[in-house]
């Protein structure tokens, strides 16, 4: 059983499970194999959130230099992630796909980063603090955006699919 939760949102937080198939055969399975098996099978059962596609495709749209990114870029770009990623056999949030949940989601996750100082809004153009976003910011915690990318980033390293479709 895996629970992913989208949580860089406002208002109601999206959680999703994902009920796995029972194993089998693995009886005789040293310990250790067991393990690594089922901690790859939650991996695959997990359902790649708006957050998750956001952190990594801002992150590829800018550099640590950088500062600003435009907002259709940016949606841009979490809707070809996410198209790439369903046509690689990933479990993307389907609601994703209707324009007006896009756009729902993206109220709430704008709503999100303006509350928690993750993005400054100036009309179209996002602005970010670059050592917040790469996780160089010295803090006793993980910052949203790097927590949303290594979620992703297990979900796509425990998988058949080649490295580098996400």
């Amino acid at each position: 059983m895996n629970l992913t939760y989208d949580f860089m949102t406002t208002g109601r937080e999206r959680v999703f499970l994902t009920i796995g198939e029972e194993m089998h055969g693995v009886k005789d399975w040293p310990r250790q194999r067991l393990e690594q098996e089922i901690i790859r099978r939650i991996s695959q059962l997990g359902t790649v959130t708006f957050s998750q596609l956001a952190a990594v495709s801002l992150r590829e749209l800018t550099a640590p230099g950088d500062a600003i990114v435009h907002e259709g870029e940016l949606k841009r770009a979490i809707v070809q992630r996410a198209m790439r990623l369903v046509e690689a056999g990933y479990r993307v949030d389907p609601l994703l796909f209707s324009t007006e949940e896009f756009e729902r989601r993206w109220k709430r996750f704008a709503s999100y980063c303006d509350r928690h100082k993750l993005l400054y809004f100036r009309g179209r153009w996002l602005l970010y603090d670059g050592k917040k976003l790469f996780g160089d910011e010295p803090t006793a915690r993980v910052s949203p955006w790097v927590y949303a990318a290594n979620e992703l980033s297990t979900i796509t390293a425990t998988s058949h699919v080649p490295a580098g479709i996400f």
